[in-house]
């Protein structure tokens, strides 16, 4: 997935303000800045699964034939290294 930082501080703002109203958490700037970086780093991580499916993709498309629907092979491709990487998508 792919977000804007606009996105992600957004996303950001509510986790903490979620955490902050269930006295979980006194939210600061260095509680946001953890959920906004780690939000930041689940992308990154995300978007590298993406680059790996891609490359196997081109690897095997000499093998796939034309009826293969490509969206399909990309997101069980996909699935399987996220599974493996222990990645919840």
């Amino acid at each position: 997935m792919s977000l804007f930082q606009v996105q992600i501080d957004q996303i950001a703002k509510m986790i903490a303000s979620n955490l902050s109203e269930k006295n979980c958490v006194e939210v600061n700037q260095e509680v946001l800045r953890i959920i906004k970086d780690t939000i930041q780093k689940n992308c990154d991580d995300e978007r590298a699964i993406d680059i790996q499916v891609q490359k196997m993709m081109q690897e095997l498309s000499s093998q796939m034939g034309e009826e293969i629907d490509h969206r399909k092979m990309f997101l069980m491709i996909k699935k399987k290294i996220a599974k493996e990487k222990k990645f919840i998508l």
